[in-house]
């Protein structure tokens, strides 16, 4: 899985610290036999796992790979972690809605 800790409150070897990672691609709850070249996903439960398991908080979705499926992929990812309680950022979302209020 193309996953990276931006940002970590660890000290020795305190689990209890908050991560936040980011995801080079999409969660997809039922991955396809074949993806095209440089098209990133992961199986969204074993993913959540290693999350969960790693102790990370929120996910940056701020990268050139969340939209390789398309918006039904970045809406997959989106539910996925929702689901697992997992916080996400960075696609703009708060400034989607400042628009709409417009």
């Amino acid at each position: 899985m193309p996953l990276k800790i931006v940002s970590s409150g660890q000290t020795g070897t305190d689990r209890a610290a908050l991560d936040v990672a980011l995801i080079e691609g999409v969660l997809l709850p039922d991955m396809p036999s074949q993806l095209d070249h440089l098209v990133l996903a992961m199986p969204a439960q074993q993913a959540v796992a290693w999350l969960k398991r790693l102790n990370v908080v929120a996910i940056s979705l701020a990268n050139n790979h969340v939209g390789d499926i398309g918006p039904s992929g970045y809406a997959e990812t989106v539910a996925a972690l929702d689901a697992a309680g997992i916080g996400r950022f960075g696609q703009g979302e708060r400034r989607r809605a400042q628009l709409n209020q417009l």
